[in-house]
């Protein structure tokens, strides 16, 4: 199959509509009617000098067609009362499904700014951005979520977010909206239905229209559109943005031949990407510069620099999977077979270009002084063989809840058993299904003297790892994923297995692991520490919840004589 090489994509987006509103050719054609704001407000990819600042206006009937005038409205207060100004006449284009998307300029660095939006008499709730900070600063707050499936539950993660943390920015690495249907096997409807939560529209996503239309119900949802408000946003897709275990050229349902199937793989992503660029407040990608699309960074004055990398639709090359790729003999996996598949050089996960820009930035970044270095990316980095979870409890009790599973859940909870007494990665859609990619990163790590906190979202567990080299001899990086908003994990239909403890006892390099708690991530940044919080929800199947710490896991920022060190992961009180 054909690769859509980069270049071409951001072509076709440009095409698509993807381009900056300024681009739209006058004469303009004024929609005639009145208008709302039903999606809320939010920013993103601030600078020191500079925020993108979103919202979506609704036309109110059939009234022409055309764009819709609004004016926005920012301040330096909530109340809009000291250092107010009014930028007239920006445009919610109707060719970019009515969403505004400008770029806010002449800003004074670390600074938090207030902002509103206003057409023909109707007004937008009130958001709060900030600039990045520019020189020395002692402190950075950052809560990180992923994987947010509508029909699984209520986004009670998002109003904790929004609730009185003084965040600098939301980090979102992915799966922001889902794909699936409401079929009822389609995947969290056994949920939906119950709770009333039906995604729309009611079949899997696959045009602009669908695309926009999902991204239209995400947004209209209160408490995501509370957490849009409390501060700027930095995102990156995963693959449900598109579509389930995407890479460069296909899904989990692209064949292997090209054809019909290529062709329609790549207008798919054209779409979906086009939708995210339209409803989400990221900036622009400039026409043929790979660099300005989700691989970007963000430096947070002296203390940190964010590196966001895109692991999914660019240069992944296709999974491995266990039932193509591992053969058995007898009762027995092919592992020398399977590893040597495993193991090709060959096999991309950012792609080299992605790679350069990485090891480039880091490298950089150092010479700076920036104290550290924290990679947002959306799939876990650490090596995780899976457990045996039967060896851990009573045999009564294991087959009690083998008893009780589907026999797609029962089927995978065998298959792990098996691959628990071999040196198998438990998931070869992270970067244990790229172990050269991720070798060619950690070289970058440790060539630069980097102080790498590595992010992570996508597995719905909470994790907390400590990255070391090949040798395991030198220790290159923390770790810190966070669990999922509201998608279900492994842990959910085991909810008496002890999952992390046998996590942990089976992976040198898992220091926590919580496979059943959805909620989100605070994670402070501090001259000589690093600190990660595991907020959990008591529940996202009930109106009623309650948040609060459960783990709480230290690193800290070792001294010149070991340049480029993180220190060991510890505990923390919660």
């Amino acid at each position: 199959m054909a690769k859509l090489k980069r270049r071409d994509l951001l072509r076709a987006l440009g095409a698509a509509g993807a381009a900056a509103p300024a681009a739209y050719a006058a004469p303009l054609t004024l929609h005639g009617g009145e208008g709302r704001f039903l999606h809320g407000v939010a920013s993103g990819d601030p600078g020191a000098h500079d925020v993108v600042l979103w919202t979506r206006v609704t036309p109110a009937g059939d009234a022409g067609g055309g764009d819709i005038a609004v004016d926005l409205e920012v301040a330096d207060d909530p109340g809009f009362r000291e250092g107010r100004r009014l930028v007239p006449g920006l445009r919610a284009v109707a060719a970019r499904d009515y969403t505004l998307k400008h770029v806010l300029n002449n800003l004074e660095p670390g600074r938090d700014y207030y902002y509103r939006f206003h057409c023909r008499g109707a007004s937008s709730t009130t958001g709060r951005t900030r600039t990045l900070a520019v020189g020395p600063i002692d402190k950075l707050r950052l809560a990180v979520a992923s994987c947010a499936l509508w029909t699984s539950g209520y986004f009670h993660a998002y109003e904790a977010i929004a609730s009185g943390q003084d965040l600098d920015a939301v980090i979102h690495l992915g799966d922001y909206i889902y794909e699936y249907g409401a079929a009822a096997g389609d995947y969290g409807m056994h949920i939906g239905a119950e709770i009333g939560r039906i995604p729309e529209p009611a079949h899997r996503l696959a045009t602009l229209a669908d695309y926009r239309t999902r991204h239209a119900q995400y947004k209209r949802d209160e408490q995501l559109q509370r957490a849009h408000a409390c501060a700027p946003w930095i995102t990156v897709w995963d693959d449900h943005e598109v579509a389930n275990n995407s890479w460069h050229s296909g899904d989990d349902t692209t064949a292997d031949a090209g054809g019909e199937g290529a062709a329609a793989w790549d207008a798919k992503k054209v779409a979906a990407l086009r939708a995210y660029y339209e409803w989400m407040p990221i900036r622009e990608p400039l026409p043929n510069d790979r660099r300005s699309a989700a691989c970007r960074a963000f430096r947070f004055g002296d203390l940190a620099e964010l590196l966001m990398v895109e692991s999914r639709l660019t240069g992944r090359d296709r999974p491995l999977e266990y039932g193509k790729h591992l053969s058995w003999q007898g009762d027995k996996p092919d592992v020398a077979t399977f590893n040597r598949q495993l193991l090709d050089p060959g096999r991309e996960m950012l792609g080299r270009w992605q790679d350069d820009w990485l090891a480039r930035s880091l490298s950089q970044s150092v010479a700076a002084g920036v104290r550290w270095q924290v990679l947002g990316n959306q799939v876990l980095m650490a090596r995780i063989a899976a457990p045996s979870v039967k060896a851990a409890m009573p045999e009564a009790t294991w087959n009690s809840l083998l008893a009780g599973l589907s026999k797609g859940q029962r089927d995978r909870v065998v298959r792990n058993e098996i691959l628990s007494a071999y040196d198998i990665p438990s998931n070869l859609d992270a970067w244990d299904g790229y172990p050269a990619a991720r070798t060619r990163v950690y070289k970058a790590i440790r060539q630069a003297n980097a102080r790498v906190v590595a992010l992570a979202g996508d597995t719905h567990m909470a994790w907390a790892n400590e990255l070391w080299d090949d040798s395991g001899r030198h220790r290159v990086a923390v770790e810190f994923a966070t669990t999922s908003v509201t998608s279900p994990s492994y842990g959910d239909y085991l909810p008496d297995a002890p999952i992390g403890r046998a996590m942990a006892e089976r992976n040198p390099e898992v220091i926590y692991n919580d496979p059943k708690s959805k909620g989100y991530l605070l994670v402070e940044l501090r001259r000589e520490d690093v600190s990660a919080s595991y907020v959990t929800l008591s529940s996202v199947v009930s109106r009623q919840y309650t948040a609060r710490v459960d783990k709480a896991f230290r690193a800290v920022r070792e001294d010149a004589a070991n340049p480029g060190q993180v220190g060991g992961l510890r505990p923390l009180p919660a």
